[in-house]
């Protein structure tokens, strides 16, 4: 395929993993061996499709061979994922909660929480993390459907870590939620603001509440650029700097 008289060949894929989302890839290079050959592929919104606003960072796969093929996915089709998902509202929740209630018992509270910019994971060495910033507004709910009074905006920030799995078709994950929430006022209509007793409102409500529900969505995963009826056996993960590395066997 190397032979300057041979034309081109082009391998385009477009898939709709939700609603929401679509991934499109193709060939960035001719193939070099059967079984050795380069995919750029992202994710765009079925919505509205626009350019990313960043660049793929560059692969060095190391050499292994115990397994029938190997895929490296670029932390860039992560980051193409929750840019589609950001820019669809899917990042937006609605809290309203008892314990928010007994901090202001004259009054119905609602939060609205979404992240300031979609979040993205960085990929390093046996280790994949993200530090959302989550811009948190508080309303409070007027009797007679008279709409929302705004009482305070607060930024809340943290760092996660996240495990990496998958199966015989689709990468998935894992929160590992070890670092706690941190709270900065940004703006009160309500005088004094006790930001810790806030922080530990936060806290519970993300650790039983916000967590499990990014699980649930994690866990659905993301498809693997596989030919149809394909699928993989004895996976092994690796995670390296800008990508992850998985080793299988062909069914």
């Amino acid at each position: 395929m190397n032979h300057p008289r041979h034309q081109p060949y082009s391998l385009e894929r477009n898939r709709q993993p939700s609603r929401h989302l679509g991934l499109t890839s193709s060939l960035v290079g001719t193939l070099e061996a059967a079984v050795s050959f380069c995919l750029q592929g992202e994710f765009f919104s079925r919505n509205r499709n626009s350019s990313v606003p960043f660049d793929a960072p560059p692969i060095r796969l190391p050499q292994k061979h115990d397994h029938m093929i190997y895929f490296a996915v670029s932390e860039y089709a992560f980051n193409t994922a929750s840019r589609v998902y950001h820019q669809a509202g899917q990042m937006k929740f609605t809290i309203q909660n008892k314990h928010l209630a007994r901090l202001y018992p004259n009054m119905e509270l609602e939060l609205e929480t979404s992240p300031e910019s979609a979040p993205f994971l960085t990929f390093t060495p046996g280790n994949v993390t993200f530090m959302p910033v989550m811009d948190i507004q508080a309303f409070a709910l007027l009797p007679k459907s008279a709409g929302r009074k705004p009482l305070f905006q607060i930024k809340a920030s943290t760092n996660i870590s996240i495990t990496i799995n998958g199966n015989s078709s689709r990468i998935t994950g894992s929160l590992a939620t070890g670092s706690e929430l941190k709270l900065e006022l940004k703006h009160s209509n309500i005088g004094f603001f006790n930001v810790n007793l806030m922080e530990s409102i936060f806290n519970y409500y993300a650790f039983h509440i916000i967590y499990p529900s990014l699980n649930a969505k994690l866990e659905e995963g993301i498809p693997l650029p596989l030919p149809r009826d394909t699928y993989l056996n004895s996976l092994e993960f690796q995670i390296h700097e800008n990508f992850l590395f998985l080793g299988a066997n062909v069914d």
